[in-house]
């Protein structure tokens, strides 16, 4: 349900089911279990739409400690929170801290086998090369600008 509202964008309304969800799941010891990293990863995407992006990281790292735990480093849905995170990095303009958790994506779906032509692939890649075009050039890029090699 909480899904549904954020798609939805009635971000109040499914923050309260998805904080209500957690607190059941916390009650009963389940709160280390990838139900309770679907509910951290949507928070994630609240904050995120909200303008909290600190908030909206804390979420998302929650998320990969429990996905990374329960299915390994190496997985998709892991990639999928490291994009997020990146993307997170960009609404704040650190495009230079965006381009880390992206290529760690890029990596793990390459690991996965997933081609460059898949939407997740491509889509990370589009990220990485628009943030490349902000973050300030190298001394070294700076000088062979001047000297024009």
């Amino acid at each position: 349900l909480g899904s549904c509202l954020i798609r939805e964008r009635r971000h109040k309304e499914a923050m309260v089911l998805l904080e209500q969800a957690l607190d059941i799941r916390t009650k009963h010891g389940r709160h280390q279990d990838l139900p309770s990293a679907e509910i951290y990863f949507n928070m994630g995407i609240i904050h995120c739409e909200t303008g909290k992006l600190n908030r909206a990281i804390d979420c998302y790292e929650e998320a990969i400690k429990i996905k990374t735990n329960e299915l390994g480093k190496e997985n998709i849905q892991v990639a999928q929170i490291l994009n997020n995170i990146g993307s997170v990095f960009a609404r704040n303009k650190e495009y230079q801290r965006a381009l880390k958790p992206w290529q760690d994506a890029i990596d793990m779906y390459n690991n996965a086998g997933l081609s460059k032509d898949d939407p997740k692939v491509s889509c990370t890649m589009g990220n990485i090369e628009f943030s490349k075009r902000f973050v300030s050039p190298t001394p070294v890029q700076s000088i062979r600008h001047i000297l024009n090699y």
